[in-house]
């Protein structure tokens, strides 16, 4: 559970049945990014197809969450994506797509068993006073950023 709390929803909207759907990623090769969030988080293949022009695609559920996907498209890929900088900081300043997020029981678990799975961490964990929790990132091998939020018990 969130630690602040919502402005009243708004029935009329044309839009109030809109719910978060999943994020897309881009890689070279869908079958090495898939293989990559199975290993690493666990993540279980929901349905795989082909596109035109020699795309590939898929939808990934979080290991125990059927509401929880990302879109991975590989193939055909015209260009590497830039290295992420040093500084995470950095990473804050081009408009544009930044990160998806989901959350964690324990940050200390966490992050134990992404170390024993070879991914290093990218920033944090550190708290965030204004929302009431704590953040943590790292990278997929393509440099897309993934936030582990550890809520409040």
């Amino acid at each position: 559970m969130l630690p602040f709390s919502f402005p009243a929803t708004n029935a009329t909207s044309p839009f109030a049945a809109m719910k978060s759907s999943h994020p897309c990623l881009r890689v070279p090769d869908r079958q090495q990014a898939l293989d990559w969030y199975a290993r690493v988080f666990d993540f279980r293949v929901v349905k795989e197809w082909s596109g035109p022009n020699g795309i590939e695609l898929a939808y990934l559920a979080a290991p125990g969450d059927n509401g929880s996907l990302i879109e991975i498209i590989g193939g055909n890929a015209t260009d590497d994506a830039a290295p992420l900088p040093a500084d995470f900081w950095e990473t804050l300043g081009p408009c544009g797509y930044h990160h998806f997020a989901f959350s964690v029981p324990s940050h200390e678990r966490a992050l134990a068993a992404l170390r024993e799975r070879g991914v290093k961490l990218y920033q944090g964990p550190f708290e965030v006073p204004e929302l009431g929790y704590s953040v943590a990132f790292v990278a997929d091998p393509w440099g897309n950023l993934i936030e582990l939020v550890e809520l409040p018990e």
